[in-house]
């Protein structure tokens, strides 16, 4: 276990395959407020904190402000990382007690980018993140299981998927549990994935679709779904596709089903 002082730290991360603790003050204490005063900024220069050697759940990040960071993945450099302000590839740590902040990418994953990934994100603040292409708060691609719970995620922007953006995810379910989303415009996209969402809130008093699904099973649960758009869900249908199974039980959607 790394235990890290209150302050600002101009550096990025790379846990480089060790399955180590790495928290604030915060871990033991349980005082929230040094999750804003220990943080780390990138100053813009790449992804602030990055997993990409296998670590597994047992490698931890707790109790930081994780912002200013931005990643040189694209189109046309393939070889630099996707997501901001973490990058999750091959690798499924244990995130909890963080806020991913005003962090940025030209393609996916402004806030968070997990392929492959089973990590567990709970007890997170997601907000004021931004991607040229999709997931703006978290991009979600090729990952089997993947738990966000008893987090909140707003006014996160991206070209598809402001909220989250969840792709390729398998046949194992990704799971959406005691989530608040406001102010993400399209806050969640669903293409060719398994997606449970249980015990949330979606609100935008703007003219965008809570949820828009592709060709994937999405089961809603014991949520409101409450946006300015016209739908609060919407399934696009592809001819070249079978569209989408969704499921809803004891959910409040504005203008109903």
């Amino acid at each position: 276990t790394v235990l890290v002082q209150p302050g600002r730290y101009l550096e990025t991360i790379d846990f480089k395959g060790k399955d180590i603790v790495l928290g604030s003050l915060y871990i033991t204490t349980q005082d929230t407020s040094y999750i804003s005063k220990t943080i780390i900024d990138a100053q813009q220069k790449n992804t602030v904190v990055t997993f990409q050697t296998g670590e597994t759940a047992a490698a931890v990040l707790c109790g930081f402000t994780i912002t200013n960071g931005k990643s040189w993945g694209s189109v046309i450099h393939p070889e630099y990382n996707s997501g901001g302000g973490i990058c999750c590839k091959g690798a499924s740590p244990y995130l909890h007690n963080l806020k991913i902040e005003e962090n940025s990418s030209p393609l996916d994953g402004g806030g968070m980018y997990l392929k492959k990934s089973n990590s567990i994100i709970e007890f997170c603040v997601i907000r004021k993140n931004t991607a040229s292409s999709s997931g703006g708060g978290i991009y979600l691609e090729s990952s089997d299981k993947v738990l966000i719970k008893h987090s909140i995620i707003n006014n996160n922007k991206a070209g598809w998927g402001d909220g989250v953006m969840c792709l390729f995810s398998g046949t194992i379910n990704a799971t959406l549990d005691h989530v608040l989303f406001y102010n993400n415009y399209q806050t969640i996209y669903v293409a060719d994935s398994n997606i449970d969402i249980t015990n949330c809130t979606i609100f935008d008093d703007r003219n965008g679709n809570a949820i828009n699904s592709e060709t994937s099973s999405v089961t809603i649960v014991n949520t409101i779904i409450w946006t300015g758009g016209i739908w609060g869900i919407y399934s696009y249908v592809d001819p070249k596709n079978t569209g989408s199974i969704i499921t809803i039980s004891h959910s409040n959607i504005k203008n109903g089903i």
